[in-house]
């Protein structure tokens, strides 16, 4: 019994040793320093706070739906513009359904139940142009160019038109000089921060338009040149 008691008051002693050593090593810490301590502990617990507020759901999908307005009162803006129709109301992209709806006294109306090619064209045109401007606004990490191949194609229902490059139809005409002068208006808005590059039979004859106008194949000029060819 004598042996062990000794070799429990030596544990004893060992522990407490141990225990004097390492709080002889520790730094004192004054109350300076403690409140440092506290103050950056919350620090970083607003921060955690602020970051979890960012990252709610209800949050992200207000942020969404008021971008989405922005964007949906160009699209109307546009969309007016062009006269397409239904576009009296006001226009919104649905990106549930990854389509553009039209909100109308009658309801909402989804484009696929809008008709003409004249209206699609329009409504995806009017999509772009609102989507891109908002991005080159916000500085976006967003390709600041738009190519468009025959966006007037629907106006253009003979050979005869597709030659001179000026639509017989009054309305035609109209339509394609209101859809030349939105993308011309859009790129002076927006310039030097983003372009449009059009492939088009149109062929106006406005000034502004042919100041716009880069290369016009006509008249035997291609943009394959006919010598590569022989």
């Amino acid at each position: 019994m004598r042996i062990n008691e000794l070799t429990d008051a030596d544990g004893r002693d060992f522990t407490r040793g141990r225990i004097d050593a390492i709080l002889s090593r520790v730094g004192s810490t004054d109350e300076t320093e403690l409140q440092r301590l506290r103050d950056a502990a919350a620090g970083a617990a607003a921060t955690v706070a602020a970051l979890e507020t960012e990252l709610s759901g209800d949050d992200a999908r207000e942020q969404l739906t008021s971008r989405l307005l922005l964007v949906g009162k160009d699209m109307t803006a546009y969309a007016d513009r062009l006269e397409l129709e239904h576009s009296q109301g006001s226009v919104r992209l649905d990106l549930a359904r990854l389509t553009v709806v039209t909100d109308t006294e009658r309801g909402p109306i989804r484009l696929e139940r809008i008709g003409s090619a004249a209206n699609w064209i329009g409504y995806h045109l009017a999509t772009h142009l609102a989507l891109h401007r908002y991005f080159t606004h916000q500085d976006r990490p967003v390709p600041r160019f738009l190519i468009l191949d025959q966006p007037t194609q629907a106006h253009y229902p003979s050979e005869v038109s597709l030659q001179s490059g000026i639509p017989e139809d009054d309305t035609d005409r109209g339509a394609v000089l209101r859809m030349f002068k939105l993308l011309h208006d859009v790129v002076a808005e927006l310039a030097p921060d983003f372009q449009i590059i059009v492939c088009d039979h149109a062929n106006l004859p406005d000034t502004w338009f042919r100041e716009s106008v880069v290369h016009n194949w006509r008249d035997g000029t291609k943009l394959i040149p006919l010598t590569w060819l022989s």
